[in-house]
């Protein structure tokens, strides 16, 4: 068994013990991958659950403009494509690729359901994790819904917010291009105006929100 198993949320609450004796009741194989590899393409079969145990890999579709998009990007110990495993539509909707190399835990969708009857409480995860990446599909639709770029950094800098004031960005000013599909010059300019507007603040990677209703009516206008 691979250590990042342990933080797997389909192992949450599972014993060591038991999560060796659920990977040895199905058959299952460990897969290396290079960088910017393609795993899988948008439209693939989906026959199997993968799982990432070292490095990350990164989920990409191609904009209505040909613009390449990153919708996701899967971290070890986390499962991808789970909610299209038994899906009757089971096609892969964007690009997998690796960022780094990768490490990756290969399931036949036949070894998940006898792990499934194996063990319980790995069947309460999978189920809990699909409703996870329902809620998560439901919010990018929502995301993906506005017109501009401005309207989807407010958008995100309020979802990141929640009830505070504060926001420490986890992410550099490229990730965040590249998850919105602009260049990183385009995303400074947008930052820099709601700065000059006196909407927020911002030192390094500190956001203060100086004015939470300017920054609404931005995302809805």
């Amino acid at each position: 068994m691979h250590a990042k198993l342990l933080f797997c949320p389909l192992f949450k609450g599972i014993p060591p013990i038991e999560i060796d004796d659920i990977l040895q009741s199905a058959p299952n194989q460990v897969l290396n991958f290079s960088d910017k590899e393609l795993l899988q393409m948008r439209g693939d079969v989906v026959n199997e659950l993968w799982i990432v145990l070292e490095g990350s890999v990164k989920g990409e579709m191609i904009d209505e403009m040909g613009k390449l998009v990153k919708i996701e990007d899967i971290h070890a110990g986390f499962p991808l494509a789970i909610a299209f495993v038994f899906s009757q539509n089971n096609h892969y909707p964007v690009n997998i690729s690796a960022v780094g190399k990768v490490k990756m835990q290969k399931i036949p969708k036949k070894s998940v359901l006898i792990m499934m009857q194996k063990n319980h409480l790995f069947l309460q995860n999978f189920l809990t994790l699909i409703s996870n990446k329902a809620k998560f599909l439901s919010d990018r639709i929502y995301f993906l819904s506005f017109k501009t770029i401005r309207q989807k950094i407010a958008h995100y800098i309020l979802d990141e917010l929640g009830a505070n004031d504060t926001i420490f960005m986890k992410s550099s000013q490229q990730e965040l291009a590249d998850f919105f599909g602009i260049a990183r010059p385009s995303l400074g300019r947008i930052f820099s105006e709601l700065e000059s507007e006196g909407i927020i603040r911002m030192e390094k990677k500190v956001i203060y929100i100086i004015n939470r209703k300017k920054l609404v009516e931005t995302m809805r206008s």
